[in-house]
């Protein structure tokens, strides 16, 4: 914000010109998140500076805010161990088998939440969609062979396609 109050320096059409853009662009397209809206505005500040001639300023900010960036992606990637995952069993129509497949996600699992069951072949069988937030100290390989070696006539399905927590 201050390169942009340092960029338009009391000039009312440049000032009108870029809230004009920024309204224009937040309002009128559909934005994913708080990132890609990070680089817009950005990427208005470098244009606004090189539009405005500080060239050698335009060119020292986008040096420093890509740096910037990149050591926070970076550390993002070190840290980042998404531990969601989607669950998806195929088991027998069984009396309380809902309650074994809850007590052995409870082992390993910090959160669970269910998202649909499907029945097949007439009732015969149930495939059991869950979301699954995993323990720090579980391993994927774990919770399919528990899975598989307790619940009888099971087929388990683990994948990272559970939709990430969206954190600011």
């Amino acid at each position: 914000m201050t390169l942009v109050i340092f960029l338009v320096n009391g000039s009312l059409g440049t000032s009108i010109a870029v809230a004009g853009t920024f309204s224009l662009i937040r309002f009128r397209s559909a934005t994913s998140g708080s990132r890609e809206l990070i680089a817009i505005f950005l990427v208005m500040i470098i244009g606004l500076a090189c539009g405005t001639g500080y060239l050698f300023l335009s060119i020292l900010f986008t040096l420093f805010i890509l740096g910037v960036w990149f050591l926070l992606e970076n550390q993002q990637i070190k840290s980042d161990n998404q531990r969601r995952r989607l669950l998806t069993i195929t088991v027998a129509n069984q009396d309380k088998v809902q309650e074994v497949i809850q007590s052995s996600l409870n082992q390993f699992c910090l959160e669970i939440d269910m998202i649909t069951i499907n029945s097949t072949n007439a009732g015969e069988s149930l495939s059991i969609v869950y979301e699954v937030e995993l323990k720090s100290d579980t391993d994927d390989f774990q919770v399919a062979s528990y899975l598989t070696s307790n619940i009888a006539e099971c087929d388990v399905a683990l994948t990272k396609k559970a939709k990430k927590r969206k954190n600011l």
